[in-house]
């Protein structure tokens, strides 16, 4: 499967599970830290750094550039301003 499918998987699983009703709460920063590890394991899985082990060797920024995808922090701020917008038009 290419890489280009794997991603439309994760951005179809992914943020549906992990940010459901996320943006009505704030977060602790151990809440982020739990949620930033679930998201960086599935991204490193599919560019193939796998963080076990002694096979390290990109950091999760390198990773998230090469994908060119956001952090968790910015899709937890993209689903509050979405809410904002909605709250606004309504």
């Amino acid at each position: 499967m290419s890489v280009k499918h794997k991603l439309a998987f994760m951005r179809t699983l992914i943020p549906s599970r992990l940010l459901f009703g996320l943006h009505v709460i704030i977060p602790s920063p151990r809440d982020i830290r739990d949620l930033n590890s679930v998201y960086m394991r599935v991204l490193r899985r599919i560019c193939g750094q796998v963080s076990c082990g002694k096979e390290v060797v990109w950091t999760d920024l390198e990773v998230r550039s090469h994908l060119q995808q956001p952090s968790i922090d910015c899709l937890i701020s993209w689903a509050r301003i979405r809410c904002a917008g909605w709250v606004a038009r309504n």
